[in-house]
């Protein structure tokens, strides 16, 4: 907290002057806990304090709800302060607070409702859902953690399941770029769902949602261990918990803990929680396309595709345009992957319109647009838009993606014949070697064809072999790469050409670029 006392030492003794308490001894009486107890407790010396214990003393001294909460929200506010933060930072959260006491003040002199129902009524729901975008627009202006808990433990009329929900389906969305954003996301939701004066089934119920989404966060950040034990956390809630109308998507535990054995490289569990969770979802969109990408990991492109397209429907009429254009995109590029470019041409024009207003969409449409010019055969074409791709994929610091357009841009120079084209290129690999983030795995690989390439010995077949590997272990560190094994991919050749385009889930992708649908 960086408080000298406990934050319940302080709370009883800032509570018991207030309520005009001196004498300990006698609060201790009228409470029926021992005088030596209440005082230690006062000094922060006992440190297993009970609840029950705060709870009676609190009702001796005749303390409201509200005095609690105010007071124990002021000191927690108190304890998130950053003594360290620079003049800057400090000036802005001093605003900050300052607005929020004005805001919190205005809102007292008004009525408070705070949630108290056992469980929502049938007719309640959808005017609770609504209440909850309405609280959302607020929270989403809120960017650090220690904002967000603030205002979240403070502003109790937000204190809502609906806000729960909320949070964690921004969560979900927000982990497709920024884990850390995603984490807080989630950790409101948390908080929210503790405090909430709900049956204890459907707190629980509400608190496992919540922290599976904190679990995904950390899995979407690559923290796989914590990810693991937070999420059977989360089970354990939600299996002990109930949702009797099943308010809370009913396959989300699934779904999510699906994204978990992906990342663990376990795809046949991945499938089968997958599977599971698409009959119970009400989202059955976002676990097929979660299901085509771990298809794609595993090399299933005709089986991605397959699925792909029969989710298109449900796709077409959902509201988000991203992730529209995460679907086409997608099936975009499996198709190049099996050699189907002039298909993948087809879907370029309503990707264009799609990726207008996000910078690394449009990158990921330019190196996309390369690789469809390969397969059709428009070798200029190709290399001048691969060659853009990685530029800017390089100033982005995304190096794998560069390593990626590299080596689809000298497997079309030697398609030409052009070897010193080729070793011109190996010049791009310095920075890629020095990158923390290319997994080592994919540094050997990319040695190999540095060195293939300085003895003038790199052939055609070598760049397909180490581009289909690379495709694959980008989402599957743990993949070795075997220098004679078929790969069972194609490159962005020619049709007609013993090489074709190749992978479902292009540079700048992550998890289907990043996206935790």
């Amino acid at each position: 907290m960086g408080l000298l006392l406990p934050l319940k030492s302080l709370l009883l003794a800032i509570l018991r002057l207030l309520k005009g308490k001196p004498v300990v001894k006698e609060l201790a009486a009228s409470a029926g806990v021992q005088a030596k107890r209440v005082g230690g407790i006062e000094r922060g010396v006992v440190k297993n304090v009970l609840a029950e214990e705060l709870e009676r003393i609190f009702t001796s001294m005749a303390c409201s709800e509200a005095e609690v909460v105010i007071v124990a929200s002021c000191l927690e506010a108190l304890g998130d302060l950053d003594p360290q933060a620079d003049p800057a930072e400090a000036a802005a959260q001093e605003q900050f607070v300052a607005a929020l006491g004005r805001d919190l003040r205005h809102r007292m002199r008004g009525p408070v409702v705070v949630e108290s129902r056992e469980y929502p009524a049938p007719h309640e729901i959808e005017p609770d859902r609504a209440e909850a975008r309405d609280a959302w627009a607020m929270l989403s202006e809120v960017k650090t953690l220690r904002e967000m808990v603030l205002v979240v433990r403070v502003a109790r009329e937000h204190h809502r399941w609906a806000l729960v929900e909320r949070l964690c389906d921004e969560s979900e969305r927000a982990a497709s770029k920024d884990a850390g954003r995603a984490r807080d996301l989630a950790f409101a939701a948390v908080t929210i769902a503790r405090r909430l004066r709900v049956r204890k089934g459907w707190r629980r119920r509400l608190l496992g949602f919540a922290v599976a989404h904190l679990a995904n966060a950390l899995r979407v950040a690559g923290h796989l261990v914590r990810a693991e034990r937070m999420l059977a956390a989360a089970r354990r809630l939600w299996e002990t918990g109930e949702d009797p109308d099943q308010l809370l998507d009913p396959g989300r535990l699934l779904d999510l803990e699906g994204s978990l054995r992906r990342a663990q490289r376990r795809f046949g569990e991945a499938l089968d929680l997958l599977e599971q969770a698409a009959v119970l979802t009400r989202r059955t969109e976002h676990v097929s396309l979660k299901t085509a990408s771990t298809l794609a990991v595993m090399g299933e492109y005709h089986r991605a595709i397959r699925l792909l397209t029969q989710v298109a429907p449900l796709v077409e009429r959902h509201p988000e345009a991203r992730f529209r254009s995460i679907h086409r995109f997608n099936l975009a590029v499996a198709l190049t992957h099996v050699g189907r470019p002039r298909e993948a041409a087809g879907l370029l024009p309503a990707l264009r319109r799609l990726v207008e207003g996000d910078e690394l969409d449009r990158i990921r449409l330019r190196w996309l647009e390369g690789r469809i010019a390969a397969g059709l055969g428009q070798t200029g074409p190709a290399l001048k838009a691969l060659e853009e791709a990685r530029g800017r994929f390089a100033k982005k610091g995304l190096h794998y993606d560069v390593a990626l357009s590299l080596l689809e841009t000298a497997a079309l120079h030697l398609e030409r014949g052009e070897l010193a084209e080729v070793q011109a290129l190996t010049g791009e690999l310095a920075p890629i070697f020095e990158e923390n983030g290319v997994h080592e795995e994919a540094l050997k690989a990319l040695r190999l064809f540095e060195e293939a390439a300085a003895r003038q010995a790199v052939t055609v077949e070598l760049v397909r072999r180490l581009l289909a590997w690379l495709f694959r272990a980008q989402h599957d560190p743990g993949l070795v790469f075997d220098p004679d094994q078929e790969p069972g991919v194609h490159l962005g050749l020619p049709e007609g050409s013993r090489m074709q385009p190749s992978s479902i889930l292009g540079p700048g992708s992550g998890e289907v670029r990043k996206v935790q649908i």
